[in-house]
């Protein structure tokens, strides 16, 4: 014989029990829940000073170690400022150059009677890039705070690219001067950006050497400047100084491709 089934009163109290259960353990993974979301902002304090402090306790090589990836993004980031270095020192080594002199300057009988670039078009092409810069440096916070440090220097990457255009085929002096100034632009969004990825990416124990080797680029552009130069002043012909000026798309292309795959 089958049991007899309970009466309704007891069928009832049961489904009252089971929902009055559910409710509780609803309850109780909420107030959980809600403990969790009120402790989450000072667990995320103390693990953020904790790692500070390991940070501060680390030594050089432990770091180069343990973030060795941070290191070579940092570098790459400030290759960028090798550019700029470059052309520091590669006008002023073109102005020695008859090929150069014969494009863009003037015939002087005051000089010998040959071609120069005056002292007005030669502090214009030098202070062409400063302006430039300027403007660059302003730009560049703007952009970096709304876009990244990463696609804020991809962006200025591919100007530069486009701005060697402009010195590698200018006609005459004036359009020289222009692609200075259009070239002046991404080199001091660089300078901009270059700092502050350095500064955040790093830990703290490593934020010197690789600030430092942000000035460090700058004479390595440099030393790169003369030897191109040198190795081009033989020509006789407009390769003299269109070598030098095309050199310069040697850096932004891997560089480039290199930020494709950098962390923010």
């Amino acid at each position: 014989m089958s049991d007899p089934k309970p009466p309704a009163s007891v069928r009832e109290d049961k489904e009252t029990a089971i929902h009055q259960h559910a409710d509780d353990v609803a309850a109780t993974a909420a107030a959980t829940h809600q403990h969790e979301d009120t402790q989450h902002p000072e667990d995320l304090a103390a693990e953020a000073a904790n790692a500070a402090e390991a940070e501060h306790r680390m030594t050089l090589l432990q770091a180069v170690r343990t973030y060795p990836k941070a290191i070579g993004w940092s570098v790459l980031l400030s290759s960028t400022l090798i550019m700029e270095g470059y052309d520091l020192a590669l006008l002023g080594n073109l102005y020695s150059s008859p090929v150069f002199n014969r494009k863009y300057g003037a015939w002087s009988e005051a000089r010998g009677g040959r071609h120069v670039v005056s002292a007005a078009w030669q502090s214009a092409l030098s202070n062409g890039a400063r302006a430039g810069e300027v403007v660059g440096l302003l730009v560049a916070g703007w952009t970096a705070d709304r876009y990244g440090y990463r696609a804020t220097t991809m962006g200025f990457l591919v100007l530069m690219i486009a701005f060697i255009f402009v010195l590698f085929f200018a006609p005459n002096v004036q359009i020289l001067v222009l692609g200075e100034v259009l070239c002046g632009i991404p080199w001091g969004a660089f300078q901009s950006v270059t700092p502050a990825y350095a500064s955040e990416v790093a830990p703290v124990v490593l934020r010197p050497y690789l600030t430092t080797f942000i000035n460090m680029c700058w004479v390595i552009g440099q030393f790169f400047a003369a030897a191109v130069n040198k190795g081009s002043f033989h020509h006789q012909d407009e390769w003299a100084y269109r070598i030098p000026f095309g050199v310069q798309w040697v850096w932004p292309v891997p560089i480039l491709i290199g930020l494709f795959f950098a962390p923010e």
